[in-house]
């Protein structure tokens, strides 16, 4: 998977980090508060991102070491901007890299980074109980990814709950709804 022609992939992931980084740095305030993500409170789901995004960082052919708190919100700008510098160079979406102990292209990592900054974004937002927006590009790239990701058996192994089913879904949430989320979930009262 490539994001779609005439889109500039060396922006896609910045543009996805920035779109995390305001909800990052909020999280703090709820650490304990559930997620969208049922595994997950909103420091689990903290954990769970930076250390995707510490992989992505090594998969886009950059160095990248974390200390003993490196799951946290608070470690989000350091990891996140490592990673937008990573994808920002048009290397790092060509051939092939090391990742979760197998060789994978480029363009479908740096797609699967795309995909958890935004999905994972949602979740936190959802959390937080603040607006998200998110633009066209960084939705098509996310959905592409998911949909590649689960043919190569993701779902099987957990990585999405059951597809959603739901009628006349906007883009935004027909991506939520396929990686197993309700959209309509809303934090408790």
């Amino acid at each position: 998977m490539t994001p779609a022609a005439g889109v500039d992939t060396t922006t896609l992931v910045p543009r996805a980090v920035d779109l995390v980084w305001p909800l990052a740095a909020r999280a703090g305030a709820r650490p304990t508060a559930p997620t969208p993500c049922q595994e997950y409170t909103v420091e689990q789901l903290g954990t769970h991102l930076v250390a995707m995004l510490g992989h992505g960082v090594r998969a886009g052919n950059a160095q990248h070491t974390t200390g003993a708190s490196a799951g946290s919100w608070e470690r989000y700008a350091e990891t996140a901007t490592a990673l937008a510098a990573a994808w920002s160079n048009p290397a790092a979406w060509t051939g092939t890299t090391q990742f979760h102990g197998g060789r994978q292209r480029r363009g479908f990592i740096g797609s699967i980074m795309v995909m958890e900054l935004v999905v994972h974004g949602w979740d936190l937002a959802r959390a937080l109980d603040v607006p998200y927006l998110v633009d066209d590009d960084l939705v098509a790239t996310s959905l592409a990814a998911a949909r590649e990701n689960d043919a190569l058996g993701a779902r099987d192994f957990g990585a999405f709950g059951p597809q959603q089913r739901r009628a006349q879904l906007g883009a935004l949430d027909h991506l939520i709804a396929y990686t197993g989320r309700d959209i309509r979930w809303a934090p408790p009262a």
